[in-house]
């Protein structure tokens, strides 16, 4: 968990639309918790979510700064969802920088909008993750379920 990527008054944001959304049993508790605590329970909450299949539904905020805390090397700034682009922008190699990769989302909107089989990206985000080091399939698979639920909601979005 990258914790100290996590901007505090984001978290908390984040936490009291979660909270405000109707999808947790029980709210979470933000007074009394150092930054660390808040991020666990924001971790578990959105896990919990997942697992019901209502991560559609989850708050933009709050995916943000999950996607944040688990490994989202550049986290996208959101914007209101009809005026989201999906295009990669691409770094200038002619001064030796490296091209940027996608993000995750970008990856899998991409695979969703070709019509990918979900083994497809499955197997696509293990490779992405493989390369990082990352071998954990289940959190692997959790994390899939994840993009591939916002590119659906992006998707959905832009008719």
């Amino acid at each position: 968990m990258n914790v100290e990527k996590v901007n505090a008054k984001e978290l908390r944001g984040a936490i009291k639309a979660l909270n405000d959304s109707g999808l947790l049993d029980k709210a979470i508790v933000l007074k009394g918790k150092n930054k660390e605590k808040l991020c666990e329970e924001l971790t578990e909450a959105m896990e919990s979510i997942n697992k019901a299949d209502k991560l559609e539904e989850a708050p933009d905020e709050a995916v943000d700064v999950y996607n944040t805390l688990h490994g989202e090397e550049e986290p996208e700034k959101k914007a209101p969802a009809s005026a989201k682009k999906t295009t990669v922008k691409k770094a200038a190699t002619s001064k030796g920088k490296k091209e940027r990769r996608p993000s995750y989302e970008e990856t899998a909107l991409e695979l969703v909008k070709a019509g990918a089989t979900n083994a497809k990206i499955l197997k696509t985000f293990t490779e992405i993750y493989n390369d990082r080091k990352i071998t954990d399939e289940a959190f692997i698979a959790s994390r899939v379920k994840i993009y591939v639920g916002i590119a659906k909601r992006a998707m959905a979005a832009k008719k």
